[in-house]
């Protein structure tokens, strides 16, 4: 009796618990696969309760809150990212424009004597020129350009070595049928502000024919004049027509056979040349195509080699000033290219009557450019055997080698002659 008494005891105390009782939280299973255009996120959401008489029990204005789960589309999160990558453009752009504002209020001021290293070539430039900017640089944004320029290197302008060549290999009498003697043996060297100035002043006008300053470079105040036909005139070569070549022909001249064409995705190596194209490949990287890249062959510089070797009309003159006006394009101030032809440069100035001041001096003179014997080695096919039989002619080379040397002297002496009349 008293078992079933407190049996139908607690069964009456569940019965009044029950009523009373807050209804369970919903509960929600997590979806194992998130969708790709909206992520989850965790919210609360007021839900009243359907159980009026629960609700008595629970204070006003605090309605039960359950978990929910919200699908929100992916733009919708990254939206602080967003503003931040635009504040930092913002910010990049206020740097510039405080850069460009600096530069412009350092050229209406000197410099103080505690500067900074980078901008050291440029304030010794400036002492050593003595002018004001105004007759240095053509405008205000070619004064902009200076500091990117002054900080690429120069590509060499090494002369051939005539007596090394004439006993290792057959190009000399090539080379002088060709009139291109004169473009590998320029006498003289460069002062290095000047070739920073010129490169400097060089804008998107040089190319364009209704300019003022179309082919004409401003350095210190003169305009100069930089045509293909003036590039012509000074080496002393004909503005011949630019002939057209087929491309198997040229890649398989060149390699001997080994290659037709050139792959997209892989380019020729240099040393599977001919050896005389080798060779010619290291003369044109300084004197006809400027490059500091000779481990392998572009389609361009492989038409070149071709042309000369075999007596196919080329422009050299045009093929130059293509070069150098590269440098009026704003993204050839800002890369990695370094500054080409810098003695043809300043000795086509000096022909101009440009005179350099007191102060500055010339570079050192390159080490003359040798022939090495690697270039018939290994993959090299030697297509110049006959040139240790031309060695029994030795002193008849030696002799049109001392005359050309003779010539390059009387040059020099005219030179000097002229600046000091100046």
């Amino acid at each position: 009796m008293k078992e079933k008494a407190h049996a139908a005891r607690l069964s009456a105390h569940r019965a009044v618990s029950s009523e009373t009782k807050r209804p369970k939280k919903l509960k929600f299973k997590r979806s194992l696969k998130k969708p790709k255009s909206f992520s989850v996120s965790n919210t609360f959401t007021p839900i009243p309760n359907p159980n009026q008489e629960s609700t008595r029990n629970l204070p006003k204005g605090d309605p039960e809150m359950v978990r929910t789960k919200t699908a929100i589309p992916q733009n919708w999160k990254n939206r602080h990212a967003t503003k931040k990558r635009e504040c930092l453009l913002q910010r990049f752009a206020q740097a510039r424009e405080k850069l460009r504002a600096r530069i412009t209020q350092e050229d209406k001021n000197p410099p103080s004597q505690n500067q900074n290293p980078e901008v050291e070539d440029a304030t010794e430039h400036k002492e050593a020129q003595g002018n004001s900017s105004n007759t240095t640089f053509i405008s205000s944004t070619a004064k902009s350009y200076f500091l990117a320029i002054v900080k690429k290197h120069i590509l060499p302008q090494r002369n051939i070595d005539l007596e090394d060549f004439a006993r290792k290999t057959t190009l000399i009498p090539m080379l002088e049928a060709r009139k291109l003697l004169k473009s590998v043996t320029i006498p003289g060297s460069y002062v290095k502000q000047v070739i920073q100035e010129f490169f400097c002043n060089i804008d998107e006008d040089f190319v364009n024919p209704t300019a003022a300053t179309f082919e004409k470079v401003f350095v210190r105040g003169k305009l100069y004049t930089f045509s293909s036909s003036a590039v012509n005139q000074f080496l002393g070569l004909d503005a011949d027509q630019d002939a057209l070549v087929s491309e198997v022909t040229m890649w398989k001249e060149i390699t001997h056979g080994v290659r037709k064409s050139q792959h997209p995705s892989s380019k020729v190596p240099s040393s599977i040349l001919n050896s005389s194209y080798s060779i010619l490949l290291r003369v044109a990287a300084c004197h006809w195509l400027a490059t500091s890249h000779t481990n392998t062959v572009t389609k361009a510089m492989g038409m070149l080699l071709y042309k000369i070797k075999n007596n196919v009309s080329v422009n050299l003159g045009k093929l130059i000033v293509a070069q150098i006006a590269e440098f009026g394009k704003h993204n050839y101030k800002q890369n990695d290219n370094g500054l080409p032809f810098p003695v043809l440069i300043f000795q086509m100035l000096v022909s101009q009557s440009f005179n350099k001041t007191d102060g500055e001096q010339e570079e050192p003179l390159e080490p003359l450019l040798q022939v090495d014997n690697r270039h018939f080695d290994g993959k090299h096919f030697n297509d110049m055997k006959v040139a240790k039989q031309a060695t029994h002619g030795v002193p008849g080379v030696l002799k049109y080698l001392e005359h050309k040397l003779q010539q390059n002297k009387e040059a020099l002496l005219l030179v000097d002659q002229q600046r000091k009349v100046l």
